[in-house]
């Protein structure tokens, strides 16, 4: 990347501001080396023990099978609605970003030109508002988060409503399915729910 930034021709340099350039440096290289290995860690512990307790479910009570298949389907469909959303909601937030450090670095160049024209009060509305419009972007990623995180909950609650009626229902039928077992599902059922949500989310 650097390499091909000081092969760049000047006109490249009066299209994009410095900010955004370090912005590319900073925030998005340490994304990409800090954030990325521990997310794909992340993804493959979750799709593991995700594995892990549909076959321990699936042995227990066979049927369970069918409202998992549902409530992953609901997530899926989820996860589609709101990773299109989060990617431009984080591409604007990165992108109202870029002119605060152009403008942090404008002004520490031109500091004394600021003082010697007793300009201060207006930098700093300036930058205030631009932290503001890069603030407004970050809450907003943020409660798209929750929005997705709560849709998720729904299903949880619907996918663990389903199974408990399942247990009782066949425990009632009077088949071979022990209070132990019943006990099993729910408990593997509510962390299946759990792990389910951070693995589709890591996808």
């Amino acid at each position: 990347m650097f390499k091909r930034l000081i092969r760049c021709p000047i006109s490249f340099f009066d299209l994009n501001p410095i900010g955004r350039i370090l912005n590319r440096f900073t925030k998005d290289i340490a994304i990409v080396d800090e954030y990325l290995p521990w997310t794909l860690l992340d993804f493959l512990e979750c799709l593991s023990q995700v594995l892990g307790v549909i076959a321990l479910v699936c042995w227990l009570n066979s049927w369970s099978f069918i409202p998992a298949i549902i409530a992953t389907i609901g997530m899926l469909l989820i996860r589609h609605r709101f990773a299109r959303c989060s990617r431009d909601l984080k591409r604007l937030e990165s992108t109202s970003r870029s002119p605060i450090y152009s403008y942090l670095t404008s002004t520490i160049l031109g500091l004394k030109v600021i003082r010697s024209y007793h300009a201060e009060k207006t930098c700093l509305s300036e930058f205030f508002s631009l932290l503001d419009d890069n603030s407004r972007a970050y809450y907003l990623f943020l409660t798209t988060n929750r929005w997705g995180a709560i849709r998720f909950d729904w299903i949880t609650v619907f996918f663990i409503a389903i199974v408990t009626s399942m247990a009782l229902i066949v425990r009632i039928t009077g088949r071979l399915f022990s209070a132990a077992d019943i006990a099993l599902t729910l408990s593997f059922s509510l962390n299946l729910m759990g792990l389910l949500q951070w693995t589709i989310r890591f996808i």
